[in-house]
């Protein structure tokens, strides 16, 4: 164990060869969170409330496609070819929601989009995968993750200025002027990228390793479960706090910056723990204890106090953050490069939550107020999350 802990103490910066891909994850998140938590709002412009889980579940069926076959594309095409293409189509997209004022066309962007960024974050996880030491992968995905969690602070500040009179318009046009310097970044730096040698593997396969592979398969589920609370809070909680408690937009936005705020601080200094001193499963289930009683504490908070409302969603942010990097950690010490199949079911995870959660949601918001999905967002956390992570075989 000395030789590897003086080897992380080595390797505390990104070499010249994550570098780039730290880059490009930097302007994937500024374009991303530009948007992410008004989306619910603009549909709701084209549709009833009802009707908008149904839209993320199509977009979330078409990403579930492309990941499922992505080895098969990455086989073909390679890497580069693959990521270059869904950069231009995601471009396409949101200057397509930015500007359309037709109901089929604007649920059409968004399907494809909400399909492409999830793939985008795929294509550069294979990158970062093939550069990266194997004993280094919490650290690895520390600094990749606060990367991407960072520019949701100032992005969601972004949101909340513009949206001051409701120009969802401006938001789509801006995010996509972010895709601008990371397809430079993908055509300068990764146009020589040597692809691993991707297995061939058929899906009912893939499914079958996933069985057998009690440690993957319980990470897998504990993602799909952090995926699920990310969901119900992307769908249905701006929706809450805007028609139900009465936060503007605007006021939503900071709350949102500021309970992003942990992800910044925690991820990478998690990170290294997980690979120094405590492993994930410990992690994992504090995490998940902090978040069940955070989204718990929405079903039942009866004020209007912004501060309040804040302090509970940086708890929740905080559970989050550490249980998103120990399964990070956790699944990508699992896996090789070349498991280009294994990695893709595990970015499947939000596509999965997507479809899981606006099905629940239509069941039960025919019966219950819109608060009770947090409720269940909590015991899905309890009964299904802290399960599989007291399951989970320590990698310390």
């Amino acid at each position: 164990m000395r030789h590897l802990r003086l080897h992380h103490s080595l390797q505390t910066k990104p070499t010249s060869k994550t570098f780039p891909v730290y880059l490009g994850v930097l302007f994937v998140s500024f374009h991303y969170f530009i948007f992410v938590y008004i989306n619910s709002s603009f549909l709701s412009q084209f549709l009833q409330d009802s009707w908008i889980g149904y839209v993320y579940i199509a977009g979330s069926i078409v990403n579930i496609t492309i990941l499922l076959n992505a080895h098969r594309i990455l086989r073909r095409y390679g890497n580069f070819k693959l990521l270059i293409t869904l950069i231009a189509l995601e471009f396409v997209a949101l200057l397509t929601l930015a500007h359309t004022v037709y109901a089929p066309i604007a649920i059409i962007a968004f399907i494809a989009q909400h399909a492409l960024n999830p793939a985008i974050v795929y294509c550069l996880d294979v990158i970062l995968d093939s550069y990266s030491n194997q004993n280094e992968q919490g650290r690895n995905r520390g600094l990749f993750l606060t990367i991407i969690n960072t520019p949701p602070i100032i992005a969601t500040v972004i949101t909340g200025y513009i949206l001051h009179d409701h120009n969802f318009g401006d938001l789509y046009t801006l995010a996509s002027l972010f895709l601008i310097p990371l397809a430079f970044i993908v055509i300068s730096q990764f146009r020589t990228f040597k692809d691993p040698s991707y297995k061939r593997v058929e899906v009912r396969k893939v499914f079958t390793r996933l069985t057998s592979h009690k440690a993957i398969r319980n990470i897998l589920i504990d993602n799909v479960v952090l995926q699920i609370f990310y969901s119900i809070m992307t769908i249905y909680l701006p929706l809450y706090l805007q028609r139900v408690v009465g936060f503007s937009l605007s006021e939503i936005a900071l709350m949102f910056s500021i309970m992003l705020i942990p992800f910044v601080i925690l991820e990478y200094p998690v990170g290294r723990i997980s690979d120094e001193r405590y492993g994930e499963k410990e992690l994992l289930i504090g995490g998940f204890i902090l978040m069940g009683i955070a989204i718990s504490t929405i079903g039942w908070m009866d004020t209007h106090s912004w501060i309040i409302w804040t302090m509970m969603l940086v708890a929740s942010r905080i559970g989050a953050a550490v249980v998103e990097i120990a399964t990070e950690s956790y699944f990508f010490k699992q896996v090789k490069p070349t498991d280009a199949d294994i990695i893709g079911v595990f970015r499947m995870s939000h596509a999965v939550a997507f479809i899981l959660t606006p099905l629940i949601g239509a069941v039960v918001l025919l019966y219950v107020p819109l608060q009770n999905m947090f409720i269940i967002g909590a015991s899905i956390i309890f009964i299904v999350g802290l399960r599989y992570a007291f399951d989970l075989r320590d990698t310390r």
